[in-house]
């Protein structure tokens, strides 16, 4: 299992794998805070963590207290409203140690900061500070003790140790059928579902999922039967099941409904099975969907690669244009060259499809340019695949109730913006 580093080891280990010499952003000094705090139980005893916990709330209250005078004095930049949200939680929980209820609002917290920091790239520090909240969380519901370890799971695994996860997320199941609880092992299917599918042992990936989603209806918790549904939808995807992909895919975007980022996401994941199964009006529609949801340029080039084949299989040409010019903006402001030269292959590839060769010729050399300067080998080897025709994607043969998710996606309505 991997040792918990201090925080500060934690950090300089997370900046140094992202490549930077500067910070995340606005809410470093906050988890960096946090989890310093969360440390320090482990080497207390017992009887002198309430002192600890008062201590630690007045350590983040007069963060909170001198957070504006930073920002105004020193240009620093402001805490956003989600982490605001978190440090004032975090100071009530602290107030409330000595009872269950507090601890439950720590759990919570470290949980929803550890998806932020994990999002940012702070994974090892994420993993240090959910880790030191399980030493310090002792009295809180079997749940969130079942939960903190699964979100460390979840961190273990997206720093490559795939067998730590494991046996964290078998520790999750163990806890769940202790005591009974469908959340966990739920949550516990899902995590193994997805090291299962990682390892490309996607039978057994498809079993954990389908366990996970039974168990999630079971316990009626919409966020875990998203997950699932996710689950299967990438499992059914892989195999090129398209009805399957775009139930599931379907299903996902219900549950995320109202969750931005959720929605693009799932969006984007229809759009490209609607291709795979030869609707393209049906991906157009969602993939345009996505698009203003979609902010990080990270998902936002490979929505455009989409976009421009979907449009170029509707034979919207003026809309290809204007995607194309849009790809260009976002590959000018952007730093990202694998995303940048995946996404003008999949232009190079929409301008051959309607038989502008000399355009998709030179957009392929670009991306082939692009992708030797970087050592893209597999980029590299798709530019060569694209001198050969390609055959069309014919329309699959649909279930009724897989056609009506294709009717439903091609009825979307969408806003384009340049």
């Amino acid at each position: 299992m991997v040792a918990l580093p201090t925080p500060f080891e934690a950090y300089r280990l997370d900046l140094s794998r992202v490549g930077s010499e500067d910070d995340f952003g606005a809410a470093d000094s906050l988890w960096l805070l946090v989890a310093h705090c969360l440390s320090r139980f482990s080497e207390q005893p017992e009887t002198a963590r309430l002192d600890l916990a008062e201590r630690s709330a007045q350590a983040l209250e007069q963060f909170a207290a001198s957070a504006d005078e930073a920002v105004e004095q020193d240009g620093v930049k402001p805490l956003d409203e989600a982490s605001l949200g978190d440090l004032q939680k975090l100071i009530d929980g602290l107030q409330r140690y000595a009872d269950r209820a507090g601890q439950e609002t720590i759990a919570k917290v470290v949980i929803d900061l550890s998806g932020r920091m994990t999002g940012a790239g702070a994974l090892t520090l994420a993993y240090t500070m959910v880790g030191s909240a399980r030493e310090a969380l002792h009295d809180a519901s079997a749940r969130s003790r079942g939960l903190l370890l699964a979100e460390q799971g979840r961190i273990a695994r997206l720093l490559g140790n795939l067998d730590d996860a494991e046996q964290l997320y078998a520790q999750v199941h163990g806890m769940g059928e202790r005591v009974r609880d469908e959340v966990l092992l739920a949550r516990a299917a899902i995590g193994r579902g997805v090291i299962a599918r990682v390892r490309g042992n996607y039978p057994s990936a498809r079993t954990f999922f389908t366990d996970a989603l039974t168990l999630s209806e079971h316990a009626g918790n919409a966020e875990l039967q998203r997950f699932a549904h996710q689950g299967l939808f990438v499992v059914a995807a892989m195999g090129e099941i398209w009805d399957e992909a775009l139930r599931h895919g379907w299903l996902t975007l219900v549950l995320g409904a109202g969750n931005p980022q959720h929605e693009a996401e799932a969006l984007i994941n229809l759009a490209h099975v609607s291709l795979g199964a030869g609707f393209p009006r049906a991906g157009l529609h969602a993939i345009l969907s996505a698009m203003p949801k979609a902010k990080d340029p990270r998902m936002v080039l490979p929505a455009l690669g989409t976009a421009v084949l979907a449009a170029a299989r509707c034979d919207e040409r003026t809309l290809l244009d204007l995607l194309s010019a849009r790809m260009e903006n976002e590959i000018a402001r952007a730093s990202l060259p694998f995303e940048e030269a995946d996404a003008l292959l999949s232009l190079a590839r929409a301008f051959g499809e309607i038989g502008l060769t000399s355009r998709a010729e030179t957009t392929r050399l670009r991306a082939r340019a692009m992708a030797e300067e970087h050592g893209f080998h597999e980029l590299v080897h798709k530019t060569e695949e694209l001198t050969h025709p390609v055959a069309a994607v014919e329309a699959r043969e649909l279930d009724e109730a897989t056609r009506e998710v294709v009717t439903n996606l091609e009825t979307l309505e969408y806003e384009f913006v340049l």
